[in-house]
């Protein structure tokens, strides 16, 4: 019974869609949570409990207090963004994702925080335009397949760059760019190379994914090499995103590209 209806909601998108539809309106009809971090927020009980992500949360709370503009691409429902508001930091989110959007708009309301915010609800890419966005939530990829994503549920969202949006703004500013996009990310930063070489560098929080969730056929992200020599061409250096702060060198990632595995 469990393989037929896994295999109806794959096929048939609209189950899918009415059940998630249900879903989220039982998480719409909740009140928000007032976490630990001394901010109201809805729709991720993780999040809300401060379980989320703990080390990641750690090292940006961290560097917030050092900047003074947050970019976050691929915000979901705000809980980074909740941070650097919190601490009186300007903040732009990039989420294209209507479900993770209303549940951004009400976390923001709650707060008060409305003024103090730049919205844009689209996708980032290398170029302008309209693309399909599959998944849903914390999973939703502009990249077919991924993490299991079904090909039959997407959304059309609109595209655009980052270097189109941000242009010559915050010259003089520290700026922290944080990129969640579950796969997309080198997409994402070849429309920024204009702001990844500013003569005032930002600081890049990127999850890059090298054999978890990836498409079937593809062992390793196929993009991990070009995504980090788009920084290290720049000099940039790079480090692990977690208490060791491990620097991560070329020989080091040709090492998984050659073995096709995460070494």
């Amino acid at each position: 019974m469990d393989k037929i209806l896994k295999f109806v909601i794959y096929r048939l998108p609209v189950i899918a869609f009415f059940l998630r539809r249900v879903r989220d309106k039982i998480n719409n009809s909740r009140k928000p949570t007032q976490t630990e971090f001394g901010f109201l927020l809805k729709g991720n009980k993780m999040m809300e409990a401060g379980n989320f992500e703990v080390e990641e949360t750690r090292l940006i709370r961290k560097l917030i207090c050092k900047i003074d503009v947050f970019i976050n691409i691929g915000a979901n429902i705000g809980y980074y963004c909740c941070f650097a508001l919190h601490s009186e930091k300007k903040t732009i989110a990039f989420e294209p994702l209507p479900e993770n959007l209303k549940f951004l708009y009400q976390n923001i309301e709650f707060n008060r925080w409305g003024s103090r915010i730049e919205i844009h609800p689209v996708a980032l890419s290398e170029r302008i335009g309209i693309t399909k966005l599959y998944g849903m939530g914390t999973g939703a990829s502009l990249i077919e397949g991924w993490a299991g994503n079904s090909k039959y549920y997407y959304h059309n969202v609109p595209v655009n760059t980052l270097d189109n949006i941000i242009s010559n703004r915050f010259l003089e500013d520290n700026i922290l760019i944080m990129i969640d996009v579950e796969g997309a990310e080198y997409g994402v930063l070849k429309g920024a190379i204009n702001l990844i070489k500013r003569e005032k560098r930002p600081i890049w929080f990127i999850e890059i994914s090298i054999a978890e969730h990836q498409p079937v056929g593809r062992k390793i992200n196929s993009d991990l090499l070009d995504t980090f020599e788009l920084f290290w061409n720049s000099g940039y250096r790079s480090v692990v995103a977690d208490s060791s702060l491990r620097e991560i060198n070329y020989s080091d990632i040709k090492k998984i590209v050659d073995n096709q595995e995460d070494t």
